[in-house]
């Protein structure tokens, strides 16, 4: 191994079996130490990623496009192009998709 190619820092060659080994494990433990943070990291952030759905879900927060049809750009109604919340009891009830949502977040937080 040589730092600038000229003059080498460490002869390989002259190191022993055990040098060798203790060196390797060194690196091994290093890297999975560097894999584990990166899965953890991955890990939250997943985990922020559902909450952020699951909240938006919640609120209702979807942005839904319509095309407008020929029928309703010709209608005299006052139509503003835009699907708006249902004042039903119907529209209290949770999705399918928030409760899968729900119950996928909960998996993960076990």
């Amino acid at each position: 191994v040589s730092s600038n190619g000229n003059a080498p820092i460490l002869d390989v060659s002259s190191l022993s079996n055990t040098e060798i080994i203790e060196i390797t494990s060194t690196i091994v433990r290093k890297v999975w130490e560097k894999r584990n943070g990166v899965v953890k990291t991955g890990n939250r952030l997943a985990m922020q990623l559902l909450q952020l759905t699951a909240d938006r879900l919640e609120r209702g927060e979807r942005e839904i496009l319509v095309i407008p049809t020929r029928t309703s750009r010709d209608s005299t109604s006052n139509n503003d192009e835009r699907i708006h919340e249902a004042k039903t009891e119907e529209a209290k009830v949770t999705s399918e998709r928030l409760a899968g949502a729900r119950k996928i977040l909960q998996q993960i937080e076990k």
